[in-house]
């Protein structure tokens, strides 16, 4: 097998979409930000604990706990972290994202992780979309002067179908976590037919991170759509 080195300018066709620069894409940081009260309850769930381990475990709790945030799942809420936060409801993705922000606010360890499904499948507005899925691995915030030899860490994960943690998973970077919110507001977009708006973000999203094939094959689909 051969590996080809995609060159993403190459492929990116700006003038055929001449206005997809009407549409602003979020920055990462806008992505990734918290506002006020976002870190106000963070501070309220962790401040009154000292333990990192327990401060782990009651940020998790808290942001499960419908009473605590009352979060609603929904497969096609795709917002940024500070809106999911005050929205309520969002998809795993979303979820994910807002969760990594909090628990970095806390100054926990992080990462995000790709879980291989099986190929599932889910229509919406006459299309078939092949759906992927990703959950977050922390840790707790490191003492100084203190040495864990078994660190205990959490899988956190906004999957409704549990069984899916069983799955083999890989580590992923910030910045294709960052495409692939991207390609699903792009996604959004070409099913509401802003062909514009879809290009916009697809194209944001190869810019980071040209290794997601995902966006390759939506952007493939948008070209033929427009004749390209």
């Amino acid at each position: 097998t051969e590996l080809v080195q995609l060159s993403p300018h190459e492929h990116l066709h700006d003038e055929a979409f001449p206005d997809y620069t009407l549409f602003p894409v979020e920055t990462e940081e806008q992505v990734f930000a918290l506002d006020q009260e976002a870190m106000d309850f963070v501070d309220s769930v962790i401040n009154p604990i000292h333990d990192p381990i327990d401060q782990m475990e009651s940020l998790v709790d808290s942001i499960f706990n419908r009473s605590e945030l009352n979060l609603l799942y929904m497969g096609n809420a795709n917002t940024v972290a500070s809106e999911t936060f005050h929205n309520r409801a969002a998809n795993c993705l979303s979820l994910s994202i807002m969760t990594y922000s909090l628990a970095k606010y806390a100054g926990m360890g992080v990462r995000f992780q790709d879980v291989k499904i099986p190929e599932y499948w889910t229509r919406r507005d006459g299309y078939s979309l092949l759906n992927g899925h990703i959950n977050l691995k922390l840790l707790p915030r490191s003492e100084a002067n203190v040495i864990r030899l078994m660190e205990k860490g959490y899988e956190v994960d906004f999957d409704p179908q549990a069984t899916r943690r069983h799955f083999p998973k890989n580590f992923v970077r910030r910045t294709t976590v960052l495409a692939m919110f991207y390609n699903n507001k792009g996604a959004d977009a070409l099913l509401a037919n802003s062909y514009s708006k879809a290009y916009a973000y697809f194209r944001a999203a190869i810019v980071a991170a040209p290794h997601f094939d995902s966006t390759w094959v939506n952007l493939g689909f948008l070209y033929r759509l427009n004749e390209h």
